[in-house]
């Protein structure tokens, strides 16, 4: 799966002093996620989503430099080469200042993404774009927009992927829902379950 992308200069130098803040918020908010019934709250960006099934576990929370990873792993998944598969769903946030909008936040981490790193042969290739209002209704809420894309990872594995983009209480948030393009038509459900139940709670 994706990292969290490198740094980009429309947002980096607002990032030393949004540390702060966002250091501060993960002091005064709960150190885990509440879940429930597959239901997960995300509190420093008001996020509330729904985990697919119980195929997939609580999601888990850590640091990554100046972003925060939330992350769940699905139980493996025999493809037909006999490969144990895990697909995955690796939501980063961090903070952003008030005048950095959906378009300009999703436009520099997607261009992160389209950028060939060192381990991935092919690197991120759009496939559809997704936006509020839209007759697939993927995108649930106006902060929000996606995508369908695909790479292929250093295995010579082929991926697809949804990349979701929400802006939402003073944090950018990327959620990438990972697994190979073999086993996508099986995962494609799970996935969109839990991208048409995303809420921001403030808007």
């Amino acid at each position: 799966m994706f990292g969290c992308g490198k740094n980009h200069p429309i947002l980096n130098r607002y990032r030393i002093k949004q540390m702060k803040q966002v250091f501060l918020l993960i002091a005064l908010s709960t150190a885990f996620v509440f879940t429930a019934n597959c239901q997960s709250l995300i509190p420093e960006a008001k996020l509330l989503l729904i985990l697919p099934n119980s195929q997939w576990p609580a999601l888990t929370r850590e640091l990554i430099g100046e972003r925060i990873l939330y992350s769940s792993k699905r139980m493996p998944i025999i493809d037909k080469s006999g490969r144990k598969v895990i697909p995955n769903i690796g939501i980063t946030l961090e903070s952003i200042p008030e005048n950095i909008d959906l378009k300009t936040f999703s436009s520099a981490l997607l261009e992160d993404l389209q950028t060939a790193s060192t381990q991935d042969k092919q690197p991120l290739r759009v496939l559809n774009k997704y936006h509020f209002g839209g007759t697939d209704r993927i995108i649930p809420a106006k902060n929000m927009l996606g995508y369908k894309a695909s790479y292929q990872d250093e295995n010579l594995i082929n991926h697809l992927v949804y990349v979701i983009y929400i802006v939402n209480n003073n944090f950018g948030i990327q959620a990438i829902f990972d697994t190979t393009a073999e086993l996508f038509p099986k995962c494609s459900p799970e996935f969109l379950k839990t991208i048409r139940a995303m809420q921001t709670l403030i808007k």
